[in-house]
């Protein structure tokens, strides 16, 4: 994971875009996350509830666009991102 953000009182969703799941409109998102994996270009914005169970993605060319894909859908994210601290490849290796 690179950043993340509770969606709470600082956020509101804009109306802009709607997901869907199974043909149904989801709704009441509670955190965003934004990841890359290893070896694949770009990133994904993920929509998860509030144990941070992912519940929709969407796939973006940088962490940048995916921080500004998501204040067009809740607006006051661009102040509320928190930078997921990485571990090194040697971290990994020590079981920690």
């Amino acid at each position: 994971m690179l950043f993340w953000t509770l969606l709470d009182e600082r956020h509101w969703a804009t109306g802009a875009t709607r997901h869907r799941r199974n043909g149904k409109i989801q709704e009441g998102f509670r955190g965003l996350a934004i990841a890359a994996y290893e070896g694949e270009a770009g990133c994904y914005l993920f929509y998860c509830d509030e144990h941070w169970r992912v519940l929709n993605d969407t796939r973006h060319a940088s962490p940048v666009e995916a921080q500004a894909a998501a204040e067009r859908e809740f607006s006051g994210t661009i102040r509320s991102w928190i930078m997921q601290p990485t571990m090194k490849k040697e971290d990994k290796s020590n079981g920690e």
